[in-house]
């Protein structure tokens, strides 16, 4: 878990298609209109934590999901996870007597996807509901799955489970210079995690400028924190990333990375 900076876990759970797409939500009984959402434990898969949160205030007990998001806009402090959650056909609306968060009873019910938050809704779940929305999107498109994909496992730290995601002759640019090809880049990888200890990456306000049948190029803030010589510390820069459909499926053929632009 990254230092001062509290981990969330919050499954969008959707039902409907198109402009009926609704995003299923819960009144809370002293703070308004809100999202399924809880603290990750230490150690805990994104995944995991988000489909715990949902049997634990929801009642709903799912069995897969996919991480789309993360944000550190919502509320002070904290690092959002959004996991678009697989379920079976839910009613329209029920209640439920949550174990947690003080014992309180959750009145669940639908709400439009398109549509704005009303005023009853919690202030930090209005911005959870534009990030769920732009992430919900009908059929994310493959290079989209990916970066996603990426953007978790990055954080096992295992350069192993990040290896299938980037192709071999790949080029990676960082601020300590070029690694090309994937013994290079798994170097510069697992240095970085061994100077930064504990370290928490994560992908924000990504735009894609261009998606093809085989290729495709994406721009993003990245962030950091992490344990540096037992102190903590954080950062964040720019990136690019590009995408190329390979004989056996989308992989990244080129990531770079760098910090923001002072001021002028």
């Amino acid at each position: 878990m990254a230092p001062g900076l509290v981990e969330k876990v919050c499954p969008i759970v959707l039902r409907g298609s198109a402009e009926a797409r609704e995003i299923l939500v819960f009144r809370h009984p002293q703070a308004g209109v809100q999202l399924v959402k809880g603290t990750r434990e230490p150690g805990e898969a994104i995944v995991v934590g988000a489909l715990r949160e949902l049997a634990e205030e929801a009642g709903i007990a799912a069995l897969s999901g996919r991480f789309v998001a993360s944000s550190s806009a919502i509320a002070p402090d904290q690092l959002w996870h959004f996991v678009l959650v697989d379920t079976s056909d839910l009613p329209d609306q029920w209640s439920f007597d949550t174990l947690d968060d003080g014992g309180h009873r959750f009145d669940f019910f639908w709400w439009p996807l398109l549509a704005d938050a009303s005023a009853d809704w919690h202030r930090w779940f209005v911005e959870a509901l534009n990030v769920a929305r732009k992430s919900a999107t009908e059929l994310l498109p493959d290079a989209a799955k990916l970066l996603a994909e990426y953007a978790q496992v990055i954080n096992h730290h295992r350069f192993d489970a990040v290896a299938p995601l980037i192709a071999q002759d790949a080029v990676f640019w960082f601020g300590d210079g070029s690694h090309v090809g994937i013994a290079a880049i798994r170097a510069a990888f697992e240095t970085t995690w061994r100077n930064l200890a504990d370290e928490t990456y994560w992908l924000e306000d990504v735009r894609w400028i261009a998606q093809g049948n085989d290729a495709a190029c994406c721009l993003y803030s990245f962030h950091w924190r992490a344990i540096v010589d037992g102190v903590p510390m954080a950062g964040s820069g720019r990136g690019t990333s590009v995408f190329a459909r390979k004989a056996d499926g989308w992989r990244i053929v080129h990531e770079h990375l760098s910090g923001m632009p002072g001021p002028r």
